[in-house]
């Protein structure tokens, strides 16, 4: 079930916190729903994912290990159990307002498992919408509009981290220097893009004129994921639990924000 990748749900806490409305306790019952169905759903797709690959899997050193391959837990079963994570997640999601998206969600991770990890440019552009899918799915929690900028970075950032994980399993579908051009080139497309959004008047109207200080952080964690990724080392979800200088400039990160979006609301 994967329980470290859902910290990737994280991003659906974005939205509360760009909106400016993290701070109102009437929302964080349906921020806490909508991450919880994630992370359910989550959880289902992977025991699906490993329910198709298992022949493949038992034949891979890496994943041979896995219950369904290893076969200490049968398929049936993995479905069934991920059948009932599936209904769970809908019901949370329905509580926190946010159905459509996780609808959206499901269908592109049981599409991704079954048919568009094979396809090229489809596999990563499908990754890369599930991170897009968390924002909307917090702005709807949250009862935010979804800003354009915040998808904007969002994306780009989701696309940087599924060419990462593809450096680091590369398979037949792309080169090793093709995968190393995408991640540097979406390194240098994140950034401005967050640039450009911490630049804006209505931003440093928004939280501080001192936002544009975030940027040094942001320039820090994109830099050391880009040689994580150029190492064979940045899969989303080991990539920050294993690395330091990641987890130092994430948090930094974050502490501004709030500490900026606190200052404004008068905290």
């Amino acid at each position: 079930m994967r329980p470290s990748h859902w910290l990737k749900n994280s991003f659906v806490l974005a939205p509360a916190v760009f909106g400016l409305r993290f701070a109102d306790p009437a929302i964080w019952p349906s921020l806490f729903l909508a991450v919880a169905a994630f992370c359910l759903a989550a959880s289902a797709t992977y025991l699906v994912n490993d329910v198709v690959d298992q022949e493949a899997d038992r034949h891979n050193p890496r994943t041979r290990s896995r219950p369904v391959a290893s076969g200490e837990l049968a398929p049936r079963r993995a479905l069934t159990i991920a059948a009932i994570l599936v209904l769970a997640a809908f019901a949370l999601a329905w509580r926190a307002g946010c159905v459509s998206s996780l609808a959206a969600y499901a269908a592109t991770s049981f599409g991704y498992s079954l048919l568009f990890k094979r396809v090229v440019f489809l596999d990563v552009a499908s990754l890369a919408s599930l991170y897009v899918v968390r924002l909307l799915a917090g702005a709807q929690a949250a009862q935010v509009p979804p800003s354009p900028w915040l998808l904007l970075c969002g994306g780009t950032l989701a696309l940087l981290l599924a060419f990462g994980k593809r450096l680091e399993r590369p398979d037949t579908h792309y080169s090793p220097r093709f995968l190393r051009l995408g991640v540097d080139a979406l390194t240098v497309a994140t950034f401005l893009a967050y640039g450009a959004y911490s630049s804006q008047e209505t931003t440093r109207h928004t939280f501080s004129s001192w936002f544009l200080l975030t940027d040094l952080p942001v320039a820090l964690g994109l830099w050391r994921y880009r040689c994580l990724a150029r190492a064979g080392q940045a899969d989303p979800s080991q990539a920050f639990f294993r690395d330091r200088g990641l987890q130092a400039a994430t948090l930094l990160w974050g502490v501004m924000v709030v500490l900026f979006a606190l200052d404004m609301l008068g905290w």
